[in-house]
């Protein structure tokens, strides 16, 4: 009895053993190779989001040096059209300055005196130095006009005339035209009236700058 006692005691002994093993089933070696396994998977887990910061940056950094950019552009077309209005106003005040208002005057003043002073001796050479103050459709009609009625005139009433420009003022002045009112003196003297005839009058002329000079575009009575 005593012996069998003892042998199922150490079975019984022998069966509970079995409980105190890990309830896993696996080995110390295979749990560290799972954890790294783990760890290795949560690592690339976490790359995506890496991945996806890094292009953002990237972005941050292509937009900031486009806005740069941009900004420089708009900075030199800003220069660039300052610097072309600037350049505009000095050419349009130059074109329009004291110096182009005196030398308008000038001409002004030269060619109504040539237009208006001719005599019998003298008439072809005259009219021609009227005509080199002229310009456009008015250079046309004084060529006809003085062919057609000023050189028959002045030839049979022995017809002559000097014109003097008393005053004269810039009406409008722009790049390429201008309005001048002039005020004159003339003498005149002919075969019946010997003596000489003294008359005031008022012209408004038109001017025209073609080739850098002033010309006579228009002359109205006023």
């Amino acid at each position: 009895m005593t012996i069998t006692d003892v042998t199922g005691s150490d079975t019984a002994h022998d069966a509970a053993e079995p409980a105190d093993q890990p309830a896993t089933g696996g080995t110390p070696g295979q749990a560290g190779r799972d954890k790294e396994s783990g760890g290795e998977t949560s690592a690339a887990a976490a790359n995506p989001e890496q991945k996806v910061a890094g292009a953002a940056g990237l972005w941050v950094r292509l937009r900031k040096n486009l806005t740069l950019l941009v900004a420089a552009v708009v900075m030199v077309a800003a220069v660039a059209t300052v610097a072309a209005m600037y350049f505009t106003v000095y050419s349009d005040d130059q074109a329009t300055g004291a110096a182009t208002e005196r030398e308008v005057l000038t001409e002004a003043k030269a060619g109504t005196t040539a237009l208006l002073s001719y005599a019998p001796q003298t008439l072809d050479s005259d009219l021609a130095k009227g005509r080199a103050h002229l310009t456009g459709q008015f250079l046309q009609y004084y060529r006809e006009f003085t062919d057609r009625v000023v050189k028959p005139k002045v030839q049979e009433s022995q017809i002559t005339t000097r014109a003097l420009v008393s005053r004269a003022a810039v009406d409008r002045l722009s790049a390429d035209s201008a309005t001048v009112l002039v005020f004159l003196n003339q003498s005149t003297t002919s075969k019946e009236k010997p003596e000489a005839e003294l008359t005031s009058s008022s012209v408004r002329i038109g001017m025209q700058r073609e080739g850098g000079k002033w010309l006579i575009s228009a002359f109205d009575p006023v």
